[in-house]
């Protein structure tokens, strides 16, 4: 917003997948929901409606840490001979033989060491059926225990 524009119009969100296709938050309850249904809530950082404010509805969900503020999130950015490096790699080849989406090896990676390889192929069915691709380092991480998880899966389509 450039507060010397003289155009003031409000525009709100809009492509979130809910019904009223403004809130994001609760696209995120409505898909968090389905991943209880389909048995894959786990993977998921759970997200729960409170209440409102002012007309506002209010979600809360448990803290986490985002992959960008635990791990180094890109390859280049690793050495060689790394350790993460050659498990990334050992991912990108696991997610080809099982024909997943290899969004991010180093997540994959510790999500597979903690939930395994059944669990990968079931969440890449998850996300492909329900159309969640939003997955950067900032929307996966871990819980304060250290379970990978997605943290944020609303998408984002405004």
């Amino acid at each position: 917003w450039d507060k010397d524009d003289d155009d003031s119009s409000y525009y709100p969100f809009e492509g979130a997948n809910e019904p009223e296709g403004w809130d994001y938050c609760e696209a995120e309850l409505i898909c968090f929901n389905d991943a209880l249904s389909e048995g894959v809530e786990n993977y998921f950082l759970p997200v729960k409606f409170i209440g409102f404010v002012q007309g506002h509805p209010i979600y809360i969900q448990k803290k986490a840490k985002t992959l960008s503020e635990t791990k180094v999130c890109y390859m280049q950015e690793l050495d060689e001979d790394s350790k993460e490096k050659k498990n990334a790699q050992k991912i990108r080849e696991l997610c080809g033989e099982l024909n997943v989406c290899c969004f991010n090896a180093i997540w994959l990676c510790d999500f597979v060491n903690y939930f395994g390889k059944e669990a990968l192929k079931l969440l890449d069915t998850f996300l492909e059926d329900y159309h969640i691709s939003d997955l950067h380092s900032h929307n996966i991480g871990y819980t304060l225990d250290g379970v990978p998880v997605i943290i944020d899966y609303g998408d984002y389509n405004d």
